[in-house]
């Protein structure tokens, strides 16, 4: 009864430290939203709608991924399906485009030749993808001329590898570990990889783990980012 609840207790502290991460990350969406909502009483220019539009939408992905993961750990059996990696990898590209733009960045898609499904969920991939994509055109490239994301897959020995990456240093293991003790923690200060969009990087992180993966870095070509192993689907379709 006591190893339950301190489960309970762990748990409930882990999920308290996601909750005021993502809060802390949606401060600045939201008087962004009002700093442009200000602007357009005198202005109705496409450019501020469109700059509404993108805020208010990466303010929507970070609640409904958390809101994933939450609903992920009520769950008695989370059902995992057979997913197309490639079909997740181009979607997740169009969808991050505007923000790609908007950031001067220049996002690419690298998916090579055919890939069996692979274990997962639907959903829970997208978005975790989406909120990793955020992470990294918000925080990783913000320092660099030549702004460069690439969505990717690969095959390696364990399985199928996807994930989010950039062509700047790469995230070390220390630094994702020290991130996932810190994260939601004010009074403690995130690692620098991590300091401006720590909350999406986490929440993906939340929903890869329900899907039974790790988030790890990893190398894609010349590029180094976080990415996920899968495990290739034995059925013959796709649900």
């Amino acid at each position: 009864m006591k190893e339950e609840e301190g489960n309970y207790l762990v748990e409930h502290i882990a999920n308290d430290r996601l909750l005021r991460a993502v809060a802390e990350q949606l401060k600045l969406p939201l008087l962004q939203i009002v700093h442009l909502a200000d602007l357009m009483q005198s202005s109705q220019e496409e450019s501020d709608l469109r700059n509404v539009r993108y805020v208010a939408q990466t303010a929507l992905q970070l609640v409904d991924g958390f809101l994933l993961s939450a609903d992920s750990r009520n769950q008695e059996v989370f059902q995992l399906e057979p997913v197309s990696i490639a079909s997740v990898l181009n979607d997740t590209a169009h969808k991050l485009t505007p923000m790609a733009r908007q950031n001067e960045c220049k996002l690419e898609l690298s998916v090579k030749g055919r890939y069996e499904p692979v274990m997962a969920n639907h959903r829970f991939l997208e978005s975790a993808l989406m909120l990793l994509g955020y992470g990294m055109i918000e925080s990783r490239s913000a320092d660099s001329d030549n702004r460069q994301v690439l969505l990717a897959a690969h095959k390696s020995n364990r399985g199928l590898v996807a994930g989010v990456f950039d062509d700047l240093p790469a995230i070390g293991i220390d630094s994702l570990r020290r991130g996932r003790a810190l994260f939601g923690d004010t009074r403690q200060p995130v690692p620098s990889a991590f300091s401006s969009s720590s909350a999406s990087i986490f929440v993906a992180d939340a929903l890869f783990r329900a899907m039974e993966t790790t988030l790890y870095p990893a190398r894609h070509r010349r590029f180094t980012g976080l990415a996920a192993t899968f495990h290739l689907s034995t059925q013959l379709s796709i649900l």
